[in-house]
């Protein structure tokens, strides 16, 4: 891309849309829009078309979604399956209307099949059975946006289907009912603090996840445009047990008094992706989990009246 691209990024104010405007803008990007849902709302077309027709984006990455949760996904099937949907359709729309030639769709690794043996979360294998039930409606999303990019493809159309892992970092969602483990725990251990109470922790101590910190994920992405595959892994190289990474957050926040509870939500007990062609490409991580979460807590509690939560 030149310099002069302009660079639209859906999802532009969250985690990880914060994150590759913050990636562009340090490489001398001059025009990158990151707009909030309130100026571009996917889920309202003719307001899109709008944003399109005034700003003339030439590049997308594509990051906004519609998230609940491992309990919400549960509560909330057909909102995540319509509204990921549709606004994932009213994109490609504009992207077709308006000619866009380069489309960054930032998936998720919720395509992965439910049964599928622990050798072959590699790309060629996303497609290959149900998603895992804890997330169905959402990777059933994501695997309707990779078949919608298919049909679109063209020698003037072309993307990249990033399949991401167990991100965190600065700007994150810190709802409890929508928000993924590492906000979530954070934002337990900040209100348990201050009452002097358990830390309660649904689920198992013993699944394990691989964390990449979102400063990483938009390097490791802005390395991979040039990569030929269309369909890429992406997440962080270590892997952590939830248990490790509780004992990780109680010694930051200096607090001791956790627990873990049983829960009727099972979540995928491990989910470590193949990422063979990321590191084709010499990229090496910056953070390590402790430092990225020491990052991320201490802008948790510096930004605590405005973030969301």
């Amino acid at each position: 891309m030149k310099k002069s691209t302009i660079i639209l990024i859906t999802g532009g104010k969250g985690l990880l849309g914060s994150a590759i405007s913050r990636n562009l803008i340090k490489k001398k990007y001059t025009k990158v829009l990151s707009p909030s849902s309130k100026k571009l709302n996917l889920l309202d077309f003719k307001q899109c078309d709008n944003y399109f027709k005034k700003n003339k984006p030439e590049v997308i990455y594509h990051c906004a979604n519609v998230v609940y949760g491992i309990t919400g996904n549960y509560n909330n099937g057909f909102k995540v399956l319509n509204n990921n949907l549709l606004l994932n359709t009213n994109i490609l729309l504009l992207a077709n209307k308006y000619k866009i030639k380069n489309f960054i769709f930032i998936g998720s690794s919720s395509v992965y099949p439910e049964k599928i043996s622990s050798s072959k979360y590699s790309e060629k294998y996303f497609l290959q059975d149900e998603p895992h039930k804890s997330e169905y409606e959402y990777g059933l999303s994501k695997r309707i946006m990779y078949h919608q990019l298919k049909s679109l493809k063209s020698k003037n159309f072309k993307f990249k289907f990033l399949i991401m892992n167990n991100l965190y970092g600065i700007h994150d969602n810190f709802k409890f009912k929508s928000s993924h483990v590492i906000p979530a725990l954070i934002h337990k251990f900040y209100l348990a603090k201050l009452s002097s109470s358990t830390v309660k922790i649904l689920g198992s101590l013993n699944n394990k996840r691989c964390f990449m910190n979102s400063e990483d994920a938009a390097e490791a992405i802005y390395r991979l445009l040039k990569n030929k595959n269309e369909v890429i892994n992406i997440q962080g190289n270590n892997e952590v047990s939830i248990y490790d990474l509780v004992v990780t957050l109680s010694e930051i926040f200096k607090y001791k008094k956790f627990s873990f509870v049983k829960s009727k939500y099972k979540p995928i007990a491990r989910r470590r992706l193949n990422l063979s062609i990321l590191k084709k490409t010499g990229f090496k991580e910056k953070y390590t989990l402790k430092d990225g979460l020491v990052n991320t807590v201490n802008w948790f509690l510096k930004n605590y009246k405005i973030l969301r939560k």
